[in-house]
């Protein structure tokens, strides 16, 4: 299928090139045979130099969009999720379980990540998150909850709760 594509995009300005050289030869002629003047030297040295750099700055502008631009991505391999520090991630994930665990999870206010009061610690694919979470009890009332918990990364998108634990 990109073949194709690549295919049709150059074969387009391969035409746009044919084209403006035919139009800039037929501009040339007109202009030769209505002043009646021979054309001096030098302007015809220019205008040749458009002949041939015009359909060759088509061409190859026309090989450039259809080989390299918009090719596909290339995705990244599939552990490449191991070499990185996913900090943002696991206290995101962390987050989704504490919500799990809560009397009312819509109302949940989490504590930013930029805090002084996060504390997120890497050992292996192991993330200690401790923090707070602001919410409602059962009685409606906000109250403030610190959490500690391990969260293991499994794979590029599965995180697995390791533990939690509620402090007062």
């Amino acid at each position: 299928m990109w073949f194709l594509y690549r295919l049709a995009v150059t074969g387009v300005c391969f035409l746009a090139a044919i084209l403006s050289t035919v139009f800039m030869y037929i501009r040339f002629s007109q202009n030769r045979y209505v002043t009646g003047k021979e054309i001096p030297a030098d302007k015809r040295a220019r205008v040749k130099q458009r002949y041939i750099l015009t359909p060759l700055f088509l061409l190859g502008f026309g090989v450039y969009m259809g080989f390299f631009w918009n090719a596909p991505v290339q995705k990244d391999a599939p552990d490449a999720w191991k070499a990185k520090d996913n900090t943002t991630m696991a206290y995101t994930m962390m987050q989704e379980f504490v919500k799990e665990r809560l009397t009312s999870p819509s109302s949940a206010k989490f504590e930013w990540i930029t805090e002084p009061g996060c504390k997120i610690i890497k050992d292996g694919f192991d993330y200690a998150v401790s923090s707070w979470v602001n919410s409602q009890n059962g009685f409606g009332a906000v109250v403030r909850t610190r959490f500690s918990g391990v969260i293991r990364q499994i794979d590029k998108d599965n995180w697995e709760l390791q533990s939690l634990d509620f402090l007062e």
